[in-house]
């Protein structure tokens, strides 16, 4: 039953997010649901979460990596909501490490909990935008500083 909430929940979000969230909603759901459906194959490649689970911490490194770069590009706070969530699941791949007789289904529980106020902070932050009056999409901020670019803040 928790997995098919967790379901309905993720998509009505990244759902929410590719409609309403604008370049960085559509990016960010693209990444979330490419890393959940390749999670699946993943998961099933390890130890039923005896041990750290090095397919999915891969992943969940994957995501992060993706996600950070919307955050650093984007001019909206939720991707850095959602980034700060996801560093805090893959924490817990490496409080695995650390602590070895962790119980398999406390660690299952811990890595994937942080997936739904991740999910929920996006939405949250998405809505804020809109009741704001900000437009869905603003110019992404570039990587480095550009001769003749101008300095957003």
């Amino acid at each position: 039953m928790v997995d098919g909430l967790f379901t309905i929940l993720l998509f009505a979000s990244c759902l929410y997010a590719c409609f309403e969230g604008g370049k960085e909603g559509r990016w960010v759901t693209f990444f979330i649901i490419s890393a959940a459906v390749l999670s699946i194959p993943a998961g099933s490649l390890g130890h039923q979460w005896r041990d750290v689970q090095l397919p999915v911490l891969g992943v969940d490194v994957l995501l992060l990596l993706a996600l950070g770069i919307v955050a650093v590009r984007s001019q909206r706070y939720w991707p850095l909501w959602i980034t700060g969530f996801h560093l805090v699941s893959i924490v817990t791949h490496i409080a695995r490490i650390g602590q070895g007789d962790l119980p398999p289904t406390i660690y299952f529980a811990l890595q994937s909990f942080w997936s739904v106020p991740g999910l929920l902070a996006m939405v949250a932050g998405i809505m804020m935008d809109r009741r704001a009056g900000l437009p869905k999409s603003a110019p992404w901020k570039p990587f480095r500083h550009e001769r003749g670019a101008q300095n957003p803040g």
